[in-house]
């Protein structure tokens, strides 16, 4: 269980980070409004569009952080990731995948294999994750290496932003995402993950400000962002630092909120149908004015599943299989 007392640990900081982040992860897939709404619920929308966009970059960068303090052989290191990854996600992929094509139609196993690869779903996260871990496994310590990552992907994404790169699914393109993995291996590196959250917390104030008036300014001259657009490399480190920041925060260190953060990957894996379904049920019913507390209603019903489904797990003391296979960290 997460502790709960008012300090806040490394431990603690790492599931308000991911907290955060599942939130992000969430407004990016429930940011659909019908076009002939009101023109504030539109713009409700690409808020939410321009949150999501920082989740997968900030997991990324925990996800390199804490791979580097890795003391595992690479036989050990991915067998264990068996059981911690590819199993909740070939199942509960697979049970997302049946339900939106038994809806709509069209199961083929071509497309199931896409499904799960990342391949025009979700998921394409954990496809790349797999691969980063692949390729860092023995240079994650070479931080010529590293550092040469982080110049690659950003000359990737201003080339993905002008275009140039056809032919490709930008999601799967490992170059786009790769810069975060490796930042987060440099803050291991220099052991600063909670020196910089720190860091981050005491201009969290001008980090907003600047958050906003940079959303404001490429609104109103309509330059790209989001995951690669021509003003991602000086927004996205701006909204990273500030979610950074705002970690530190002491109600981010409530019971709640950490559960959150501690079963993000089960919500990640989970919430794509609950999103679906809120976000139709509120746009049909033109719920505008709830649109930017869509996040976390999803969240909240998911993880409420979640939690039905490990007490019922429990009860008939299963629970040690199915919580492997949604990939819940609460025992």
């Amino acid at each position: 269980m997460v502790n709960n007392s008012s300090q806040i640990t490394e431990r603690n900081y790492i599931y308000s980070l991911k907290g955060l982040a599942i939130i992000s992860i969430v407004s990016a897939h429930c940011a659909t409004v019908f076009r002939d709404t009101n023109q504030l619920n539109v713009q409700f929308s690409w808020i939410l569009e321009q949150i999501g966009s920082v989740g997968v970059g900030i997991f990324f960068i925990i996800s390199g952080y804490l791979f580097y303090r890795n003391k595992y052989t690479i036989k050990t290191y991915f067998k264990r990731k068996v059981n911690t990854i590819l199993i909740p996600w070939i199942v509960t992929g697979t049970v997302v995948y049946l339900y939106i094509v038994l809806r709509k139609g069209g199961i083929e196993f071509g497309g199931w294999v896409d499904f799960i690869l990342g391949n025009g779903s979700y998921l394409y996260y954990l496809t790349l994750l797999v691969f980063f871990y692949l390729l860092f496994f023995y240079t994650s310590k070479n931080n010529a290496f590293v550092i040469s990552t982080i110049a690659v992907s950003c000359l990737s994404i201003l080339i993905t932003a002008t275009g140039f790169i056809d032919g490709i699914n930008n999601f799967l393109n490992p170059l786009n995402f790769i810069g975060y993995f490796s930042v987060g291996l440099i803050i291991a590196s220099n052991n600063s993950l909670m020196k910089l959250g720190y860091r981050c917390s005491k201009y969290k104030f001008f980090l907003l400000f600047m958050y906003v008036a940079l959303l404001i300014f490429i609104k109103l001259f309509d330059i790209t962002s989001g995951y690669w657009g021509y003003a991602t490399l000086i927004l996205q480190p701006i909204a990273i630092s500030l979610v950074f920041g705002l970690a530190t925060m002491k109600f981010m260190n409530t019971k709640v909120f950490l559960n959150i953060g501690l079963e993000s990957f089960s919500i990640y894996l989970l919430h794509m149908p609950v999103a679906g379904l809120v976000t139709s049920i509120f746009n049909r019913y033109d719920l505008w004015a709830l649109t930017l507390a869509r996040p976390l209603i999803i969240v909240g019903i998911t993880l409420s599943c979640i939690f039905l489904y490990k007490y019922i797990g429990s009860k008939f003391k299963v629970d040690t299989y199915s919580n492997l296979i949604i990939g819940t960290r609460l025992v």
